[in-house]
């Protein structure tokens, strides 16, 4: 998914998700000037975010 796909599936601001995704917060590859965000990978890191560990 692009950071707009994200955006809307996350229902956050776009400009959110780039500081997310700078930042580590959201696993995401760079490829050029785009990034891109696997569905799967954000869903399992959601899931996984969902535990309660405090990070």
């Amino acid at each position: 998914m692009s950071i707009e796909e994200t955006a809307d599936y996350l229902s956050l601001c776009r400009n959110t998700v780039y500081r997310l995704v700078r930042r580590g917060q959201i696993p995401a590859k760079r490829f050029g000037y785009q990034w891109r965000i696997s569905r799967a990978v954000l869903d399992e890191f959601l899931r996984s975010d969902d535990k309660g560990d405090g990070k």
